[in-house]
């Protein structure tokens, strides 16, 4: 997962690019290519956070067979609920897995939601313009 605090970040999922800006989240999902690279200058600085599979072992494989297939959402429908979490995950002092692995399903379970429900709407607007 990558969450842009300051600046721009170029996120590479599999061959598509996706341009990422403060405020900005992105997710890549375990076994798939990824990377990150930053094109603008300035200050560009993005917060990482690598979740480990086994927190979700007992629905890895709805989680990858689920993909979305944009996996960015802008800033303007990301809930607070997430920049909090990220924010609580940043301030640990020392590591707590059972801390960590309820804030990503936190993370997960907003996201997931709201992937669904922008796939959802693009493919009736999709549809609609299909038709």
């Amino acid at each position: 997962m990558v969450f842009v605090i300051e600046g721009s970040v170029e996120l590479g999922v599999g061959k598509d690019l996706y341009h990422l800006e403060k405020g900005d989240f992105g997710i890549v999902f375990p076994n798939v290519i990824h990377h990150y690279q930053v094109f603008g200058s300035g200050r560009n600085r993005a917060i990482y956070l690598f979740a480990n599979p086994t927190f979700f072992s007992s629905y890895i494989e709805e989680l990858q067979s689920n993909c979305p297939r944009i996996p960015i959402i802008k800033k303007d429908n990301i809930s607070p609920d997430i920049e909090y979490v990220i924010n609580q995950l940043i301030k640990q002092e020392k590591y707590n897995g059972r801390l960590e692995k309820a804030y990503m399903q936190v993370i997960l379970l907003e996201k997931m939601m709201l992937f669904i429900m922008l796939s959802n709407m693009l493919q009736r607007t999709l549809g609609m313009r299909l038709h």
